[in-house]
Protein backbone atom coordinates (compact mmCIF):
# COMPACT_ATOMS: atom_id res chain seq x y z
CA UNK A 1 0.00 0.00 0.00
CA UNK A 2 2.92 2.52 0.74
CA UNK A 3 4.45 2.12 -2.71
CA UNK A 4 1.17 2.68 -4.17
CA UNK A 5 0.99 5.98 -2.41
CA UNK A 6 4.37 6.86 -2.87
CA UNK A 7 4.05 6.20 -6.51
CA UNK A 8 1.07 8.15 -7.04
CA UNK A 9 2.56 11.47 -4.91
CA UNK A 10 5.77 11.09 -6.95
CA UNK A 11 3.90 11.02 -10.29
CA UNK A 12 1.84 13.78 -8.97
CA UNK A 13 4.88 15.90 -8.30
CA UNK A 14 6.77 15.46 -11.31
CA UNK A 15 3.74 16.11 -13.72
CA UNK A 16 3.66 19.56 -11.35
CA UNK A 17 7.07 20.35 -12.45
CA UNK A 18 6.76 19.76 -15.71
CA UNK A 19 4.04 21.82 -16.30
CA UNK A 20 6.10 24.69 -14.59
CA UNK A 21 8.80 24.17 -17.29
CA UNK A 22 6.59 24.48 -20.22
CA UNK A 23 4.59 27.45 -18.72
CA UNK A 24 8.27 28.99 -18.16
CA UNK A 25 9.78 28.04 -21.57
CA UNK A 26 6.47 29.85 -22.93
CA UNK A 27 6.87 32.53 -21.23
CA UNK A 28 10.67 33.12 -22.25
CA UNK A 29 10.23 32.55 -25.98
CA UNK A 30 7.58 35.45 -25.98
CA UNK A 31 10.55 38.03 -24.13
CA UNK A 32 9.12 37.87 -20.98
CA UNK A 33 11.58 38.00 -17.84
CA UNK A 34 11.34 35.56 -15.71
CA UNK A 35 12.42 35.63 -11.92
CA UNK A 36 15.31 33.28 -11.02
CA UNK A 37 17.06 32.90 -7.73
CA UNK A 38 20.73 34.56 -9.38
CA UNK A 39 18.56 37.02 -11.44
CA UNK A 40 16.06 37.75 -13.69
CA UNK A 41 16.73 35.96 -17.12
CA UNK A 42 14.99 36.95 -20.57
CA UNK A 43 15.70 35.87 -24.49
CA UNK A 44 17.08 38.62 -24.76
CA UNK A 45 20.38 37.77 -22.63
CA UNK A 46 19.94 34.21 -22.56
CA UNK A 47 19.51 31.30 -24.82
CA UNK A 48 17.38 27.90 -23.56
CA UNK A 49 19.00 24.69 -23.85
CA UNK A 50 16.02 22.15 -23.97
CA UNK A 51 18.84 19.14 -23.23
CA UNK A 52 20.06 20.54 -19.57
CA UNK A 53 16.69 22.34 -18.80
CA UNK A 54 18.74 25.47 -17.99
CA UNK A 55 19.32 29.29 -19.59
CA UNK A 56 22.66 29.93 -20.70
CA UNK A 57 24.03 33.34 -20.61
CA UNK A 58 24.57 34.77 -24.35
CA UNK A 59 27.96 36.78 -23.42
CA UNK A 60 29.01 35.45 -19.33
CA UNK A 61 29.61 31.65 -18.55
CA UNK A 62 26.72 31.99 -16.30
CA UNK A 63 24.33 28.98 -16.37
CA UNK A 64 21.05 28.95 -14.45
CA UNK A 65 19.01 25.64 -13.91
CA UNK A 66 14.73 26.16 -14.94
CA UNK A 67 14.11 25.00 -11.57
CA UNK A 68 15.35 27.70 -9.47
CA UNK A 69 12.71 29.97 -11.47
CA UNK A 70 9.70 30.86 -10.33
CA UNK A 71 6.59 31.85 -12.56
Amino acid sequence: MFLIVFAVWFEHKNLKQDSKVVFLIEKFNHGENIVCKEGNVSNKFFNYESGTQSFVSKKDNLIIDIRKCEL
